[in-house]
């Protein structure tokens, strides 16, 4: 199986819920707990009601995220 970079995948591509949801490996739910308490990635409005995300914002959120917990053990 070929891995994939997510680095070489267009960063500017918007992502749903889901995709966002998808790429963390979480649940929706989590990916809207997160947007609601202001610890999630970086997010827009689209529209009314149309929420997404930023792919490039997803991997930077997750990457801090990952070197957050390393440097608190």
């Amino acid at each position: 199986m070929t891995e994939i970079d997510p680095d070489r995948i267009d960063p500017d591509r918007w992502l749903s819920e889901r995709e966002t949801a998808a790429l963390l490996g979480v649940g929706v739910d989590t990916v809207r707990r997160y947007r609601r308490a202001g610890t999630g990635p970086a997010w827009s409005r689209l529209g009314v009601r149309l929420v997404r995300y930023r792919r490039a914002d997803v991997i930077a959120w997750a990457r801090a995220q990952g070197a957050h917990h390393q440097g608190a053990a």
